[in-house]
């Protein structure tokens, strides 16, 4: 899986993969562990958004507190992409990753 790094300012680092070599659970635990990784090495938190939509948070690793929380209801694993089960994301809040609703 490929990383492009952009500094576009100097408070930001912005990182992005194409979404389509997300295909399999392997390389998903391989981006959540570097996400963990950067977020614990510079102890700020990470997000994750679509391209161009930073106000739209999908992951976000908070490494104050040393946990994932996510805004998709579900995931489900299709050939050559993951993608979100439902279209509903910005009327849930955020929650840590391994809870249920």
């Amino acid at each position: 899986m490929r990383v492009n790094c952009h500094f576009f300012t100097r408070e930001e680092i912005e990182l992005d993969i194409e979404p389509s070599e997300v295909d399999s659970e392997a390389r998903c635990l391989s981006l959540l562990a570097f996400i963990k990784g950067i977020a614990e090495r510079v102890g700020k938190d990470v997000i994750m958004t679509p391209e161009n939509m930073q106000e739209t948070v999908l992951l976000r690793y908070r490494a104050g507190e040393g946990r994932f929380e996510h805004t998709i209801r579900r995931i489900q694993l299709r050939p050559n992409r993951l993608i979100p089960a439902d279209r509903g994301l910005r009327k849930r809040g955020p929650r840590p990753l391994n809870s249920k609703r």
